[in-house]
């Protein structure tokens, strides 16, 4: 299977709360669709593949996928804490309330990527934080990214001066 055919086949794997069954245009593979809620944009492969090439393939990575920070010189970290010590809800919150655009990538290809201004997040926040375990988002505007990592660290950070080759 190619990314093509892979990437957004599992938009149910979302929060139940941002997406929503519509029946599908005429002409549709299937009778049904998943749609994201009001202010939820599904991105289509080019645009999922943009925003993971300007955000998240900037950063080296480590084998789990997660971003390789000790690595980074000038360190681009804003801010990094455990889990145990803040409220993901809270940390992801303190730097996407206010920002026109937070894309969220997740750890998985076959959910899609979307695309929401920081208000909508965070009427869904609670929900991402209790569905994935690790996801990335990224403020475009901002040029900030956040990454909760699989094993409960929570970082923002500013976009590197020099991507890496990602």
């Amino acid at each position: 299977m190619t990314i093509e055919d892979t990437y957004g086949t599992r938009a149910d794997l979302m929060p139940q709360s941002m997406i929503k069954l519509v029946k599908s245009p005429p002409g549709s593979e299937r009778l049904l669709s998943w749609v994201g809620r009001e202010g939820v944009e599904f991105l289509p492969l080019a645009e999922h593949e943009r925003y993971e090439r300007e955000s998240l393939r900037a950063y080296p990575r480590l084998s789990d996928g997660s971003v390789a920070w000790g690595t980074l010189t000038p360190d681009p970290r804003i801010r990094s804490v455990d889990e145990d010590s803040v409220d993901p809800v809270d940390f992801v919150a303190e730097f996407t309330q206010s920002a026109r655009d937070v894309v969220v990538l997740w750890g998985d290809i076959t959910v899609p990527s979307v695309r929401m201004d920081g208000s909508t997040l965070s009427r869904y926040l609670s929900d991402i934080v209790a569905s994935f375990p690790d996801f990335w988002m990224y403020l475009p505007a901002e040029r900030i990214m956040l990454e909760r990592s699989f094993d409960g660290v929570m970082t923002a950070s500013h976009l590197p001066a020099h991507p890496s080759a990602g």
